[in-house]
């Protein structure tokens, strides 16, 4: 599954095509696409477990405040 995580998101915005990173509870995932600095798009790979996002920039990292629910 993709995942799109945008500006109303907690995790915030700033991203940079091969400058960000993603993690879900706490394991690094791929990033499918940046699609400007407000929205990406990134892969949920199997086997990941429920938990909160991480996105670190240059800027810094922000965590989600809910968490996001793998089935």
């Amino acid at each position: 599954p993709i995942v799109f995580v945008g500006v109303s998101d907690p995790v915030g915005s700033g991203f940079v095509a091969n400058a960000t990173t993603v993690k879900l509870n706490g394991v690094d995932i791929p990033i499918r696409q940046v699609l400007d600095p407000n929205l990406m798009f990134f892969y949920v790979p199997p086997g990941a477990t429920t938990g909160y996002v991480t996105v670190t920039t240059a800027a810094g990292s922000a965590t989600s405040t809910s968490v996001l629910t793998v089935k």
